[in-house]
């Protein structure tokens, strides 16, 4: 099978371009040819909340996915799409995110059908975890031109049921990402950062947004014993003047360890290698790729009750799900947690990542793309 993969790739940066290069390599290990496609221009620039949109250095190395679709400019829609139907794709696959992406991609898919290629796209949400008037329309607008989509979470099944109940689809959960560096040693790692050695290390990571709740967290700190330390990585989209406040006016900057950028897959392992918890303490949520990194660095998790999140961690018994989304339950579901084995959840946790391997995704989304591309009557 021939698949054309319309996403973010490198050179833009983030999980989900790492996780579209991750799958493109699985679909090639099964025998199946991908040509990439990504963004001329992904956002414009005034629209992005964060510093760069794009990895380091970008501009002096050679990139294998074709940057041809610009979201703002209607001409490169259709010149995208002549492009992909001159490759002569069995399929084309996408992903969906956030309704900004539906009039670009979403033209190149009704254009697409036109010749009797069908596209399917891993919709990570349906509705956005930032809502704003219109989203429905839009997203609306893009499934009515798929085949076919897939959902990695309960939450996002319900959603796509209700906008599109007629729309074939699958349910394939979140893998796990591999391409990060392995654990080290935690003394090294608490060394480099400058943490204590002796502390008990909460850690979030990953972009830094309103709904995630960095600021339940920070408060949750003013309620566990001094030897709980917070450490923080990731870009903030929004201000991060915001945390630096409500970090002094809490009194906990000897506690809380921020480093508001934009972390390399180094960073992530030392990050990831110093802490003893991962938290979690999203206001909403569907499912998250943090999770993902847990299974890979053997953290057990702390999570408020959204989404699929409290499902997962109950699943696979990787951690504690709090009792509502607020700091003193969150506080509490972390200082339960460390009455709880640590044995048993790096167990768990590694169970976790098998049961959610690569090639396992891989398989089940080309089985069902193989569906869609047999029934083209659909499109």
């Amino acid at each position: 099978m021939n698949i054309a993969y319309l996403s973010t790739f490198p050179p833009y940066r983030g999980g989900i371009a790492q996780f579209n290069e991750t799958l493109s390599d699985q679909f090639r290990a099964l025998g199946h040819g991908v040509e990439k496609i990504t963004f001329k221009r992904q956002y414009p620039g005034l629209l992005f909340p964060g510093k760069s949109q794009y990895l380091e250095g970008w501009e002096t190395r050679q990139w294998e996915a074709h940057r041809w679709l610009d979201t703002i400019h209607p001409l490169s829609w259709w010149a995208t799409a002549r492009a992909i139907v001159r490759l002569r794709p069995d399929v084309l696959f996408m992903r969906y995110w956030i309704p900004f992406l539906a009039p670009s991609q979403g033209t190149v898919a009704w254009w697409l059908r036109r010749k009797q290629i069908p596209s399917v796209a891993i919709a990570d949400n349906v509705i956005p975890h930032e809502r704003r008037p219109g989203d429905r329309a839009l997203t609306r607008f893009f499934l009515r031109r798929l085949a076919g989509a897939v959902v990695m979470s309960e939450t996002v099944e319900a959603q796509l049921q209700s906008i599109a109940p007629r729309l074939p689809y699958r349910l394939i959960p979140h893998p796990v990402y591999t391409h990060f560096p392995p654990p080290m040693p935690r003394d090294k790692a608490r060394q480099a950062l400058g943490l204590p050695m002796d502390a008990r290390v909460l850690l979030f990571t990953g972009f830094i947004r309103k709904y995630k709740g960095l600021d339940l967290l920070i408060e949750a700190l003013t309620e566990l014993p001094p030897n709980y330390h917070l450490l923080i990585g990731g870009e903030v989209y929004g201000d991060a003047e915001e945390y630096s406040r409500l970090i002094e006016r809490l009194q906990v900057g000897e506690r809380v360890h921020p480093r508001f950028h934009f972390l390399s897959d180094a960073e992530m392992a030392q990050f990831w290698s110093a802490a003893d918890v991962a938290v979690l303490p999203y206001r909403h949520a569907t499912q998250s790729g943090v999770l993902a990194l847990a299974y890979h660095y053997e953290v057990p998790v702390v999570v408020t009750p959204v989404g699929d999140l409290p499902a997962t961690v109950r699943r696979f018994g990787i951690g504690r799900v709090a009792a509502e989304v607020s700091a003193p339950a969150i506080a509490a579901a972390v200082r339960a947690l460390e009455t709880d084995a640590v044995e048993t959840y790096q167990k768990n946790l590694r169970n976790a990542r098998e049961a959610l391997s690569w090639p396992r995704f891989a398989a089940e989304v080309t089985d069902f793309l193989k569906a869609v591309v047999g029934e083209k009557a659909l499109t």
